[in-house]
């Protein structure tokens, strides 16, 4: 009998097919997708935030600039919604002219110019901002998103010469094409010298005692005439009020207040009061 010959082994020809490789294809691109869009969506938010902080920062640092040369200054000579001009006196050879203002394309801008005397000619209001020659500079990178019904600055008075009070809103536009976003800073200030000028008084007319828990007691002069006054902080939150002659008793920790000074004719005055106790 022949030997029986071993059947070849057949090898395994199991695999995927174009169709199934295509689709796996598929699949896996879309996922590859999905991961960058949300990786592109982290770093852009990412880098938003950055520039929306360092414009921040320097928007915050030129509005306590202006909170503390606005409580110094010499005088206004505009106050318009998106533009305020005022000077301060540095020394008796230093007169600083500043000027923050919001051009036609909303980007804001600062100068600053220093004489050896005050200006001779005041900035006219409705000037071209930014003021020609002036050393200006942009004070934020991204355009503003103030309106018409949310100016830079808001005031007391609509002359000049009389404001005693001014208000500042900052707001940035930090939105892009797929999001709106508006970041916005606030502020106060009050002129001090046409403050204090309105009735004649300074910070010697409050007279300030400390108990021995701390606790501050202020008093306004009795001087001449009867006069009222109301104590709050620098947010406008009230502390208390008395009549001239008369002593308030403050919240404990209290370090900074304004005196707000009122008298019979309706004439004001706004002390800023710097509490030790």
């Amino acid at each position: 009998m022949a030997p029986r010959l071993a059947e070849p082994q057949l090898r395994n020809e199991s695999g995927f097919t174009l169709v199934e490789l295509l689709v796996a294809m598929t699949l896996a691109l879309i996922v590859l997708f999905g991961v960058l869009d949300v990786f592109d969506g982290f770093s852009s938010n990412a880098a938003r935030q950055t520039r929306v902080t360092d414009a921040n920062e320097h928007v915050r640092a030129a509005m306590d600039r202006i909170v503390s040369d606005l409580r110094h200054s010499r005088a206004l000579e505009v106050a318009d919604p998106n533009d305020l001009v005022y000077t301060v006196t540095d020394s008796a050879t230093a007169t600083r002219r500043e000027r923050i203002c919001l051009d036609s394309a909303g980007h804001l801008w600062r100068s600053s110019v220093t004489t050896t005397s005050p200006p001779d000619t005041p900035i006219a209001s409705g000037t071209a901002c930014p003021t020609p020659s002036s050393g200006a500079f942009m004070i934020a990178p991204m355009r503003s998103a103030n309106t018409a019904s949310n100016p830079l600055f808001s005031y007391d008075s609509a002359t000049p010469a009389d404001v005693r009070n001014v208000g500042l809103t900052f707001a940035l536009d930090a939105g892009s094409s797929a999001r709106a976003h508006t970041s916005t800073l606030r502020a106060s200030a009050f002129v001090r010298r046409q403050s204090e000028r309105a009735l004649g008084l300074d910070q010697d007319a409050i007279t300030t005692t400390c108990s021995s828990t701390g606790v501050p007691t202020l008093t306004l002069e009795a001087g001449d005439g009867a006069l009222s006054v109301t104590y709050t902080d620098l947010d406008g939150n009230v502390l208390g009020a008395s009549a001239n002659g008369s002593a308030t008793t403050l919240p404990s920790g209290s370090t900074k207040v304004v005196a707000i000074v009122t008298a019979e004719s309706g004439a004001t005055s706004e002390i800023l009061e710097a509490i030790a106790c």
